[in-house]
């Protein structure tokens, strides 16, 4: 990967509808070169997907958070078969550390959101943090991208 895909990534990760067109004269490259760079970064794996970047809050989900859970020996496989399930949970991950799971969660109020760590129950330790401001949420992180 060179500083000219870094920088494909870097403006497909601000708009994924832009057209090669649009995404060849930012680069600049020929049309035909940029859509042989994207393809290239669809099968090499890099680029896994085009997705919608969702505000909760203007879906009415107004208690959005994370939540990391210090789970029983054992326990780790059924509750990702849980959060897999839940409909609130929005991205779980697993983790090296004190936790093993991190939860994103996006429920409609504080009951709704009770109601989920109520389910809970397989965990010995929750930590619940409550999202106030989105800064950032940028997945591509270049480290050194050229205008």
């Amino acid at each position: 990967m060179d500083s000219i895909d870094e920088k494909i990534l870097s403006i497909l990760q601000q708009d994924a509808r832009i057209s090669m067109r649009n995404l060849a004269k930012e680069i600049p490259m020929s049309v035909p070169a940029t859509c042989e760079r994207v393809r290239k970064l669809e099968d090499s794996g890099i680029i896994t997907g085009y997705t919608v970047k969702v505000n909760q809050a203007k879906l009415g989900n107004t208690v959005n958070s994370f939540i990391v859970c210090s789970l029983r020996i054992g326990e780790l496989e059924s509750n990702i078969r849980w959060a897999k399930k839940q409909p609130q949970i929005v991205a779980a991950y697993t983790l090296a550390g004190r936790h093993a799971l991190l939860l994103q969660v996006s429920c409609v109020d504080m009951q709704e959101y009770q109601e989920l760590i109520n389910t809970l129950y397989t965990c010995s330790v929750i930590e619940s943090y409550i999202i106030i401001e989105t800064i950032k949420d940028n997945v591509f992180n270049p480290r050194e991208v050229q205008d």
